[in-house]
């Protein structure tokens, strides 16, 4: 957790995509817990331009209706607002030594 009470969490851009085509799935609530301010997002520059790159592809946008121009410009108001950035994350792929916190 960071310096406030409500715990952190990292998305990536799965649970963006996954979220926001079934609002109902366990993505869905990882981002309504979000946008209601429960949690507090830590995403990276690298990571907000991927998932833009994802949510205004067309073969996704044709399969997925949700992901309109409108939707899109939601969840960046949502990462303005509701999220820390933090520029350096590091370039590695390496693991070793991050914790995970497993929910169930």
């Amino acid at each position: 957790m960071t310096g406030s009470s409500r715990p952190s969490a990292v998305f990536d851009c799965m649970v963006f995509l996954q979220g926001a085509a079934r609002k109902e799935s366990p993505a869905g609530l990882c981002l309504a817990l979000a946008q209601a301010g429960a949690i507090e997002l830590l995403v990276s520059d690298s990571i907000i331009a991927e998932v833009r790159n994802v949510l205004t592809r067309p073969v996704l946008q044709n399969k997925f209706s949700v992901l309109t121009a409108a939707f899109v410009d939601e969840w960046r108001s949502l990462c303005a607002r509701f999220r820390r950035t933090y520029p350096m994350w590091p370039t590695h792929s390496a693991t070793s030594g991050i914790q995970r916190t497993s929910l169930t």
